[in-house]
């Protein structure tokens, strides 16, 4: 067949909705995975650069079945290295080195024509299955000529939601096969590769690949066990077998081999009655290039056009024949071990409670270790995990030491676990202004889960009372990362109906704004956090337009409340914690948390009611009172901590219906207020009033 594209134009269909319904996998969810970005990558990346589309289209003109060099061997297998880094968080996405060297045998097996399922292979493809004589094999030699398993693992919030920016630790593309593994993908895919050539960067060149489709064992299974044979197959510039210009099961298309037939490309797999393109000629459903999810074979023509590419300057890909000598082995090399343990950083717990310790060093098999627990019980360890205890609240650290034969490595982590108090620290009411920076500093926990490294701080930038109060400092530089504070713990079932305010500003983004802002409540201790407030994008925000580097004025900060369930308002031990999701908006502050229980309220005498309205109020707020006997009364208005702030009346009221009005001149400030009512016969009503 010769080459039909028309690129840029026509990529737009090739992930239309059809392919996600067809090629899916259900992970733990009803969710389809499409199997394959690289597409949707290269419509990207074309449309951004038209003069790289035409060096590639241009290096596709090339005779096919042509001879790679008349001097190789018939039966000659290139061995290519390969290097996978393991993105994760700590989570089942940090595979098994179990799981990676599955993944490189089902791959082998694959590339070698040694897939015991040949054997399924329909009548009519068997004489075009074919042994590429391409296998791979992890690199025993790192980029500094340092041993290596050739699996590396990297700490990072960015294996969910990946894209090329997740590509972290790149190893030089000339050298290795790079293959990222990660949670989740940004695009949706289950992976995506570059061809030849088509990579804008070559730090980005290679394969980012989910863990729940990498191999047939541990995280993955059987059925996603060959999505790296196809993305592979793409990193040697094999295209889909319908080709590069539609989505497959809309238009029948070509992949430039000529032992592939015209194919419309199938999302499920139909073995009889598949003549579509072509009356009378199968279309090769099984093809590993296809997403049938029954794909067994590679043809003679896609192993050849492979390894042409191997040897071709375009993308490297020649580069890797030349150097694989230097960075394998055959015989198993001992590397020592990199140190690593879980659980991962600022492991949050109670004084008196236990963590487990585990050893999770990689690269080589530790036989030894000694671990350091500032503050825990033992002080020390030498097993390979180990349970400790924390009695005293504060920041700890953790150090471990892992080694073997062929050397040792440490890790430190300053922050490895938060231990709070284990009795609450506030009985009568909690509030924090930030005036006093030490108690914040000795009570607060604040944290950043976030490359950026932003977290709340305190500020004297803006406050919406006094001099201080914390901020995050976000841009998009916090773009899907998060900071978090911890307020000290809170005796709630000491209090009489609990209230809990704030006050926040907050900058929008020009753009359509997404940023938002949680509050959570705990009462085991941060084993389990509720959501107990949350403001998404424009509701979040308090000023328009967007300021970089926004610095709220006086007009510019909002009093917000926080729900509190029967469950939270009854314990005696309660966490609170602010998070904050950045998504590329403007700075973030608090200041004036107040979670108090109003003074004197008792339960309201069946013969009088008390009403307020409007409540919220801004311009004009209405007391309403009604009296069975002649009373005297005295009406104040109290802030949040009890204190009376205004005396609204004081005298004598007739029985009956009585009304008291109170003008925006004579109201305060915007907040949280009460309206507390003393009646001569002992009564006592409060109402709880916001002030916008």
């Amino acid at each position: 067949m010769k080459l039909q594209v028309v690129l840029l134009a026509l990529l737009l269909g090739l992930f239309s909705p059809i392919i996600v319904q067809g090629q899916a996998t259900l992970e733990n969810s009803s969710r389809p995975i499409p199997i394959c970005g690289t597409g949707e990558n290269l419509q990207r990346v074309f449309s951004s650069d038209p003069e790289r589309e035409r060096n590639y289209l241009d290096a596709q003109h090339i005779p096919e079945h042509k001879t790679v060099d008349q001097h190789i061997d018939a039966q000659q297998a290139f061995v290519l290295p390969v290097v996978f880094h393991i993105i994760h968080d700590y989570g089942a996405e940090n595979i098994s080195d179990a799981q990676v060297f599955d993944a490189l045998r089902v791959l082998n097996e694959d590339f070698r024509k040694q897939n015991a399922d040949t054997s399924l292979v329909d009548p009519d493809f068997v004489n075009l299955v074919s042994d590429s004589r391409i296998q791979f094999q992890l690199a025993s030699v790192d980029p500094n000529g340092y041993c290596t398993s050739g699996i590396e693992r990297i700490p990072s919030t960015r294996t969910y939601m990946a894209d090329d920016l997740s590509k972290l630790n790149y190893w030089p593309r000339n050298k290795y096969i790079n293959i990222w593994v990660v949670q989740s993908l940004a695009n949706g895919a289950a992976a995506y590769a570059y061809l030849p050539g088509t990579a804008s960067l070559a730090s980005t060149d290679g394969i980012l690949v989910r863990a729940s489709h990498v191999g047939s064992i541990g995280a993955s299974n059987p059925y996603n066990a060959r999505t790296l044979t196809h993305e592979m197959g793409h990193f040697l510039n094999l295209w889909h077998t319908w080709g590069l210009s539609n989505g497959p099961g809309i238009l029948c298309g070509d992949d430039n081999v000529a032992d592939t037939p015209d194919t419309q490309g199938w999302t499920y797999c139909e073995l009889a009655n598949n003549d579509v393109c072509t009356g009378g000629v199968k279309e090769n459903v099984q093809n590993f290039m296809e997403y049938s999810y029954c794909f067994l074979m590679f043809t003679e023509g896609q192993c050849e056009r492979m390894r042409q590419a191997l040897f071709s300057s375009v993308g490297e890909r020649d580069q890797l024949l030349i150097n694989a000598p230097s960075l394998l082995t055959d015989q198993f090399l001992l590397c020592a071990p990199v140190a690593d343990f879980m659980p991962k950083n600022n492991v949050l717990i109670c004084a008196g409670q236990y963590v487990n310790f585990q050893d999770a060093s990689w690269n080589g098999i530790p036989s030894q270790w000694a671990w350091n627990f500032a503050g825990g019980m033992p002080a020390s360890s030498t097993n390979a995990s180990q349970f400790v205890q924390y009695l005293n609240p504060g920041v700890h650290a953790v150090s471990l030491m892992s080694a073997n034969a062929s050397g040792s490595s440490t890790i430190t982590r300053a922050m490895a676990v938060v231990v709070l108090p284990a009795q609450s620290n506030y009985h009568s009411g909690y509030t924090e202004n930030f005036e006093d920076t030490t108690r914040f500093h000795t009570e607060c926990y604040s944290d950043s889960l976030s490359a950026s490294e932003n977290e709340f701080v305190i500020t004297n930038t803006a406050a919406s009372s006094g001099t201080y109060s914390v901020m995050v400092a976000n841009g998009v530089w916090m773009l899907n990362e998060y900071a978090e504070m911890i307020l000290p713990p809170v005796d709630l079932a000491s209090m009489n109906a609990p209230v809990f305010s704030f006050k926040m500003a907050f900058g929008r983004d020009a753009f359509p704004c997404i940023d938002s802002l949680f509050v959570y409540a705990s009462i085991d201790c941060g084993q389990t956090w509720i959501k107990r407030y949350s403001r998404f994008g424009d509701n979040l925000a308090t000023a328009i337009p967007f300021q970089a580097g926004f610095v709220p004025t006086a007009s510019e900060w909002r009093l917000e409340n926080v729900s509190l369930n029967a469950n939270i308002s009854s314990s005696s031990h309660v966490l609170f914690k602010f998070k904050f999701v950045g998504k590329g908006g403007s700075n973030l502050y608090i200041d004036d948390i107040n979670i108090v229980s109003p003074s004197g309220i008792s339960s309201s005498n069946a013969s009088e009611f008390f009403t307020i309205a409007p409540n919220p109020a801004a311009e004009q707020l209405v007391l309403h009172i009604g009296l069975v006997q002649k009373q005297s009364m005295t009406i104040e208005l109290l802030d949040l901590a009890g204190r009376q702030i205004a005396l609204l009346m004081q005298g004598e009221m007739e029985a009956g219906n009585h009304t008291v009005n109170l003008l925006a001149g004579q109201m305060p400030r915007s907040g949280i207020y009460f309206v507390r009512l003393i009646a001569s016969d002992g009564t006592v009503m409060t109402q709880k009033v916001v002030i916008e």
